[in-house]
């Protein structure tokens, strides 16, 4: 189903990223692979708020200071802003 998707490397770290859809303006859909032990770099969301699911492994979000870890079948929204 997703062998067709291929997401970007990101110039920043050695994440990749796949915009798939925008739901509306504001919300969009893509994928996030993290490596092993890599962190993705900070970046502002502008005026777009962001979902993620963990589908596989632990990740440890920090937004303003405050972190927290997001387990397989967690997910977590981050504000626009």
């Amino acid at each position: 189903m997703f062998e067709d998707l291929v997401p970007l490397l990101c110039t920043v770290d050695s994440s990749l990223f796949l915009k798939t859809f925008q739901i509306m303006p504001g919300i969009s859909i893509g994928i996030l692979i993290l490596p092993p032990y890599e962190k993705k770099s900070a970046a502002n969301t502008r005026d777009n708020s962001l979902v993620f699911f963990v589908i596989q492994g632990l990740v440890t979000i920090t937004v303003n200071g405050h972190s927290f870890t997001a387990k397989k079948a967690s997910h977590f929204m981050v504000l626009q802003g």
